[in-house]
């Protein structure tokens, strides 16, 4: 369990979403689930409404994380900003990576390495204890 500290989530996003887009037969426009709501109207999400819904569970999972102040943290957050760093030059470079659901997934990496740096230079802040 320790080891899932130091593991950035978006990454197996990214890894993820490597693994559906390469699929064959995968399409992110197809309907994942179709949802009945008691008005009687109906949502239908596709794989991408749905694999960013997913993505937005793990960005909040990353940001809780990011609240602790150890080496563990410091260094997630190393890793974090390859990962960040790994979804922008893949959505620069690759064809697979040319649509919205890409952009946005690579947004909410950004949001995750800047919400890290924010969240542990407010914890670092406070940690710190001035004598008189």
């Amino acid at each position: 369990m320790a080891i899932f500290r130091y593991i950035p989530l978006m990454g197996v996003v990214l890894i993820l979403y490597n693994v559906l887009a390469m699929s064959p037969s995968f399409s992110w426009n197809e309907t994942f689930d179709t949802m009945y709501l008691p008005s009687g109207g109906e949502v239908a999400l596709s794989f991408s409404e749905a694999f960013i819904a997913f993505a937005l569970v793990v960005l909040f999972v990353e940001v809780i994380k990011s609240t602790s102040i150890s080496n563990h943290a410091i260094t997630e957050q190393v890793l974090s900003v390859l990962v960040f760093i790994a979804f922008l030059f893949q959505y620069l470079n690759s064809k697979e990576a040319a649509e919205p659901t890409f952009f946005i997934l690579t947004l909410m990496s950004l949001v995750e390495v800047l919400a890290g740096f924010i969240i542990l230079t407010k914890v670092a802040r406070r940690d710190i204890n001035f004598g008189g």
